[in-house]
């Protein structure tokens, strides 16, 4: 039984990879067992299909465990340790050249004892400061949990590695290359993914509370996947889905679901006969249910049912899947939200797994060839939320930071115009743009940015200084505002131009609308120390000889000495007077 804590409260917003993540076959370890003839078979046939250096191939001695279970001891001096010496002493070029370690078949899978995890978790920490030799005595919140930028450009602490297995049932063993065929169907299938398939996605009605959130994760992945565009089953009812397909990609809750069909919960139930549970996977399929020990074996002698084992999902065709050795808490299972959107979004599957669970140095464990990618790139639209700061010098050179949504993150191309100007433009962050600002004429301007998912604009985002900017009514018997924005401590004074009529502007007196004069000086003290910008309320009376007439405002801010460098004329504004 998935059992819920406290429900976190765990941000699952969407997010884009504007350009592509991944990593290349020079920055994969793999691990080979040579205590297991199936271990060895599977690391040689993964280092061909994926042309790893040989260098890159590291071979745990013939004396390692070989079995699912190891004590801490065990763990530390026969696995840790040995790829700890590899990538530190034996070839140390290695240590953060790697950045994904694939597990094969007949490396341990759980470490036991009173600080039990599975050791792919584990090992995601290695070179890390924050787990001992001991090893992490609960869970460790995973910094790479829900962001929006490759693993190459990461640099949060922890985890240093993404763990990955090639691992699923040992028999069927291939003839020509000693891979038991489940692993290698997975291996296989990884490297032709579909272009076209659907995603199941099988909530249980019957949960509520702390297990509610489960329920939610699902439905998030179903507004996000209908807005990327794919074929989606959203099944909110009391059943437990089969026969659908091909999948791209499947979220349930396995053995927790109260309307499964019963063990072994996932193939044709009843067996050779019965409905296919959950149904056809396309080539790239990536899987997730909420099952505390669903990946607590990958034995056919392990096969004690119990709850359900994405074994059996490997099985069925899936080419990725994410696992418990032991219970992890409903918190700590992996998103389907973030999982499906980042797979689409363009990174790779490892990437796409470890940003949707939120626990490292625990029981998760993740089957997927790393580099599998998804064959369909859908991604999201960017936006812009913020602009700060949002107003500068005219004369430009300053700096101004772009926050919003799938705007991307570094290493990705970003383009910046502010008025239509280019404008210099790095990243400062996931999804913040730094810019440096061009010369600009004052006033109101839009600020675009462009990366490879598109463009997004913030209308009148930036204020190049000193500018005026009109708000409000422009009716007769209401009030126009006119704000008056310059720097800190700045002066000014405010022409206008117009037909003959006056405008109240309390408490400052009077705007006079003289035909005779077009420009009528109308001068104010200085801006407050801590003030740059100031609005100037003017009531229309309710007049009808106003209607129709023009105000034409312009300023000149700074210190006001004549010919002063200080001295900047401002944008000029309009304020047509309505009925």
């Amino acid at each position: 039984m998935l059992r819920s804590l406290v429900v976190l409260s765990l941000a699952t917003g969407l997010v884009c990879a504007t350009a592509l993540g991944g990593a290349t076959p020079a920055q994969v370890l793999v691990v080979v067992n040579d205590a297991s003839p199936i271990s060895q078979a599977v690391g040689a046939y993964y280092a061909q299909v994926r042309a790893i250096p040989a260098i890159n191939v590291f071979h745990l001695p013939p004396s390692s465990p070989s079995t699912e279970l190891i004590s801490r001891t065990q763990y530390n001096a026969q696995i840790r340790d040995p790829i700890k010496t590899y990538l530190s002493v034996t070839q140390p070029q290695l240590q953060s050249q790697i950045k994904y370690i694939v597990l094969t078949k007949g490396v341990p899978i759980r470490v036991t004892g009173t600080n039990e995890a599975s050791v792919d978790s584990e090992l995601t920490m290695l070179f890390s400061p924050i787990v001992g030799d001991n090893g992490q005595q609960s869970w460790y919140v995973n910094p790479y949990f829900n962001k929006k930028q490759s693993f190459a450009s990461f640099t949060g602490n922890g985890p240093r590695y993404l763990v990955c297995r090639l691992d699923g049932y040992e028999d069927n063993i291939d003839a020509a290359t000693g891979v038991p065929g489940d692993i290698k169907g997975l291996i296989d299938r990884a490297q032709n993914p579909a272009s076209a398939g659907v995603f199941l996605l099988d909530q249980d009605p019957s949960k509520g509370g702390g297990y509610q959130v489960g329920n939610d994760w699902m439905a998030n992945a179903n507004t996000q996947l209908t807005t990327l565009g794919q074929s989606i089953v959203f099944d909110q009812t009391n059943t437990f889905r089969s026969n659908v397909g091909p999948m791209l990609g499947y979220a349930s809750w396995g053995s927790n679901d109260a309307f499964t069909a019963g063990a072994p919960y996932y193939g044709p139930i009843p067996a050779g006969t019965g409905p296919l549970y959950p149904g056809t996977f396309a080539n790239g399929a990536i899987v997730t249910d909420y099952v505390s020990t669903n990946g607590r074996t990958f034995l056919k002698s392990g096969q004690v049912y119990g709850q359900s084992l994405i074994a059996d999902l490997i099985h069925l065709g899936a080419c990725g899947a994410a696992g418990f050795v032991a219970e992890p808490f409903l918190q700590a299972c992996v998103h389907p939200d973030i999982l499906f959107s980042r797979y689409l979004n363009g990174y790779d599957a490892a990437e796409a797994y470890y940003m949707a669970v939120p626990y490292l140095s625990w029981m998760n464990l993740v089957v997927v060839d790393p580099l599998m990618k998804s064959a369909i790139v859908a991604q999201f639209p960017p936006t812009i939320t913020q602009v700060f700061p949002d107003r500068g010098d005219q004369a430009g050179g300053g700096t101004t930071f772009i926050s919003g949504t799938y705007l991307g993150a570094a290493g990705d191309v970003v383009g910046v115009t502010i008025g239509g100007v280019p404008a210099g433009a790095t990243f400062f962050g996931p999804d913040i743009v730094q810019a440096t600002l061009p010369p600009l004429p004052p006033g109101p301007h839009d600020v675009v940015v462009t990366v490879a998912n598109g463009s997004a604009t913030k209308v009148a985002a930036f204020l190049a200084l000193p500018a005026l900017k009109l708000g409000g009514s422009a009716s007769i018997g209401q009030t126009a505002n006119l704000d008056l924005n310059g720097d800190y401590a700045d002066g000014y004074v405010v022409f206008l131009g117009a037909s003959t009529a006056s405008l109240p502007a309390p408490p400052h007196g009077t705007f006079l609308l003289d035909p005779n004069s077009f420009l009528v000086p109308f001068v104010s003290g200085a801006f407050g120390a801590f003030q740059d910008r100031l609005t100037l309320p003017m009531p229309l009376p309710p007049d009808p000889n106003l209607i129709g007439l023009s105000a034409h405002f312009q300023g000149v801010f700074g210190d006001l000495l004549a010919g002063s460098a200080g001295t900047q004329l401002s944008n000029r504004v309009t304020l047509t007077i309505a009925p």
